[in-house]
């Protein structure tokens, strides 16, 4: 992966989508129904192949749990991650509103990162800074913080 620098360019994104696949297929969000997890670059590319997830759920898979088969539990447990909007896309940003909460998006930076662009400053694609605040502030369970 390290040539091209895909190592930072994908591979990132990769991880976090395994991560997140095996958190969901592991029952790890079915036995803690209250953990809270945050992804960056939007969860890589589970918005892209939630559909393929949702289909491997409802087939007759061994390690998939009669929990999980059952209609839309793929869409609810993507449902419950959290996600950033560092995804430097209006398109992939509108994909990843349709497969999560909105109201489980934060801002989400690379600051000076390899991606950052040192000449001048950048917002997120079509988002609402105060919405994406309040969902921080949720996240972290800090309602009354100032920023």
């Amino acid at each position: 992966l390290r040539r091209f620098e895909l190592d930072v360019v994908v591979g990132f994104n990769l991880e976090s989508t395994l991560a997140i696949c095996t958190l969901i297929f592991g029952g790890v969000l079915a036995r803690h129904p209250n953990l809270d997890l945050c992804f960056p670059s939007g969860g890589g590319a589970i918005p892209f192949v939630s559909g393929r997830l949702a289909a491997a759920a409802a087939a007759p898979r061994p390690w998939v749990s009669d929990e999980l088969r059952s209609r839309g539990a793929l869409e609810r447990a993507l449902r419950r991650l959290w996600f950033d909007t560092h995804v430097h896309d209006d398109g992939a940003l509108q994909l990843l509103q349709r497969v999560a909460d909105p109201g489980h998006l934060v801002f989400g930076t690379n600051f000076s990162g390899w991606d950052q662009d040192q000449s001048k400053a950048t917002s997120p694609p079509d988002t609402s800074m105060l919405e994406l605040t309040v969902n921080a502030r949720r996240l972290l369970r800090r309602p009354h913080l100032c920023v």
